[in-house]
């Protein structure tokens, strides 16, 4: 049973650097796995979509977070195929983990993602940031000073979303 709980941050107010991370990771992905049940959901052109996956042909919405590692483990996407837009959610490695028609485009922003200020917004920032440098990948972003992390585990060291308020 899972020691975590999956956090959700939406594009408009989440991190820059974890929407950097889940785009970098998903540009390289050609072909969705778990395809069987979805096959005959939406047109020809979804299906075409869907088999040959090319994530700048989509709208990145949101990403599902481990709130104990900080990484992401779902990406939500939106496109249109024959004026309706459709919603697709997948997991790691590729993993087709819904899709389904969504009659509007969800813009409440409330409860239901994490905003800036928070230690989890701030770690995964942190995270997020550290895991492009580590790949030699340029990020456009820098992470916020609101907290300093140590991002390591199990060697006796503090996590970062311990640290709030240490001098920098």
């Amino acid at each position: 049973m899972p020691t975590y709980e999956l956090r959700d941050f939406h594009i408009d107010v989440g991190p820059s650097s974890l929407f950097e991370r889940v785009r970098f990771k998903l540009q390289k992905l050609r072909s969705l796995k778990n395809m069987r049940p979805f096959k005959d959901r939406g047109p020809r052109a979804l299906q075409k979509a869907l088999s040959r996956f090319n994530s700048s042909d989509w709208q990145l919405i949101s990403a599902g977070v481990r709130d104990d590692t900080g990484k992401f483990v779902t990406s939500t996407w939106r496109r249109v195929f024959e004026n309706k837009c459709w919603q697709l959610v997948i997991g790691y490695e590729g993993i087709i983990v819904s899709l389904s028609e969504v009659s509007t485009p969800q813009t409440d922003l409330t409860d239901q993602y994490i905003k800036r200020g928070t230690i989890l917004y701030n770690f995964v920032e942190q995270v997020s940031h550290e895991l492009m440098v580590a790949d030699g990948q340029a990020v456009r972003s820098k992470p916020s000073n609101e907290i300093r992390a140590e991002l390591v585990f199990g060697q006796g060291k503090v996590p970062a979303f311990f640290l709030i308020g240490l001098p920098t």
